[in-house]
Order: C-alpha cells, then sequence, then structure tokens
C-alpha cells in the first residue's frame, strides 16, 4: 500500500517542490545584484517598527542572501510548505472516498489502521522530502553566493517540518467530515492562510503577541533562531498539537462510514 500511496502523490510533491525550487533558484542568481546596487538596510529604517518586526528585519540584515532567506525567505519557504502539507491533508485520505475506489482496499483483509497508517507514512515521506530539498537548493545557494551559518541554516530549513506536520493532521482531521476534495482542499487552505496572518500581527505587537499561540506558525519563531541560533523552549507544544490531532485522526478515521 505504501508504494501504491507513493506513485499516487508523487507528481503532486514534484509541482510543489519543483516550484518553490524553480522560485528560489531565481532568487539566489538575482538577490546579489539587488543587494549590490540598493541601499536595502537605509530604505528599511524607514518602515515602521511593527513592519520589521513582523518580517523578522529588525534580526537580520537583508542586503545579504542568508538575510533575505532568514527573514522574507523563510517565511514564503514556510507558507509554501504549509500549503503543500494542507494539500496532502486534504486529498490523501479523502480522494479515494471521492473518486469511489477506496471500497477496493476496505473490501481486503486489511484493517483502517492499516490502510491510514501507509497515508501518513508517505505523507510524513513526502513533506520530510519537500524539506529535504530546500534544504539542498538553499544550501547551494548559500555556499555560491554567501557566507553560510550552518547551526541557523539547519535550524530554519528543518524547523518548518513541524508546522507542517500540524496542519497535515489537522487538515487530514478536518477532512475526515467531507465526501469532496474540493470543499476540503479550500477549508484547508483557508487555514493555513488564516493561521499565517494571525502569526504576522501576533509579531507586529507585543499587544497582541498572545495570538501566535493560536497558531502553528507562532510556535517555530525565525527571529528567535537567528538571536540564539536554538528554537523556543515552547516549541515542543507542536509535537503536543501533532500528537493530539494524529490521534483524533485515528479515532474519526475508524468511526467514519463509507459515503
Amino acid at each position: 500500500m505504501i508504494k501504491r500511496e507513493l506513485k499516487i502523490n508523487l507528481k503532486t510533491f514534484l509541482v510543489w517542490g519543483l516550484s518553490i525550487s524553480a522560485l528560489l533558484t531565481l532568487i539566489f542568481c538575482i538577490y546579489p545584484t539587488i543587494s549590490n546596487n540598493v541601499e536595502i538596510d537605509k530604505l528599511l529604517k524607514a518602515l515602521p517598527e511593527e513592519v520589521l518586526k513582523g518580517f523578522n528585519f529588525d534580526a537580520v540584515s537583508i542586503s545579504t542572501v542568508f538575510g533575505w532567506y532568514a527573514s522574507e525567505g523563510f517565511m514564503i519557504a514556510t507558507l509554501i510548505g504549509a500549503l503543500y502539507a494542507a494539500s496532502l491533508g486534504s486529498t490523501i485520505i479523502l480522494k479515494e472516498e471521492s473518486d469511489k475506489t477506496i471500497e477496493f482496499l476496505y473490501a481486503k483483509p486489511v484493517s483502517r489502521n492499516k490502510i491510514l497508517g501507509s497515508k501518513i507514512i508517505v505523507a510524513i515521506f513526502y513533506i520530510c522530502l519537500f524539506n529535504l530539498l530546500l534544504m539542498l537548493v538553499t544550501g547551494i545557494g548559500f555556499a555560491l553566493t554567501d557566507e553560510l551559518p550552518v547551526t541557523k541554516w539547519l535550524l530554519l530549513t528543518i524547523s518548518p517540518i513541524f508546522i507542517q506536520l500540524a496542519l497535515f493532521f489537522i487538515t487530514a482531521f478536518i477532512a475526515t467530515f467531507f465526501t469532496k476534495t474540493r470543499k476540503a482542499m479550500g477549508i484547508s487552505f483557508g487555514l493555513v492562510m488564516g493561521t499565517y496572518v494571525i502569526n504576522m500581527i501576533a509579531q507586529m505587537s507585543d499587544k497582541v503577541n498572545f495570538l501566535k499561540f493560536f497558531t502553528p506558525f507562532g510556535y517555530i519563531d525565525a527571529s528567535t533562531i537567528i538571536k540564539t541560533e536554538a528554537l523556543d523552549s515552547y516549541s515542543i507544544i507542536i509535537g503536543v498539537i501533532i500528537l493530539i490531532f494524529a490521534s483524533l485522526l485515528f479515532i474519526r478515521y475508524n468511526k467514519k462510514e463509507l459515503a
């Protein structure tokens, strides 16, 4: 079953993975020219402090390629990775039910836990592979264009996996309440974008900083990684979120009636 799931979800991985890789490669190629010809840091000083915090410009200079990735680039890669994880969560279980092909598996002497387990393994594999691809692209890019702070780079490229896994399990759980992938994906993408915006707002002001605890994006802070070369102590909470929704997913999937 795992081999079958790998084949089914390969095309989606290639579309998302190659798209973000192409975008980052393009930026690595053109950014040194831009940063050398424009006094970016001086321009940023004119922006409000809230905006600087929201984009991590207060923690790093974007006059270098790594500085750009640690601020804007990290946000773009994290958002796209989250959308990819949400697309997996909303389709990897529901697609076969929507296409009426799940009856084939249910007719075999295979438990629902094994069916769901194989899908989760494949999803985790592709999420990790997605981030390894980004690590390869960014590592080569930094090595060719800029000094590479290894610890910060590793944390910035690996830590989003936890956000993506949390969103995968949340959206997969949500998808079990639907019969069509289009509706489930629409809600899943809306959830990702909504929680992303909430995290942006939380970063811009200390008065609403508590909002970050209501979004998976709030538990992985690029600014903290840049300043301390470590994750926030409360980042472990996202692991708890993953375990909770993984458990809820198995419970719901075993109780769900075949549409």
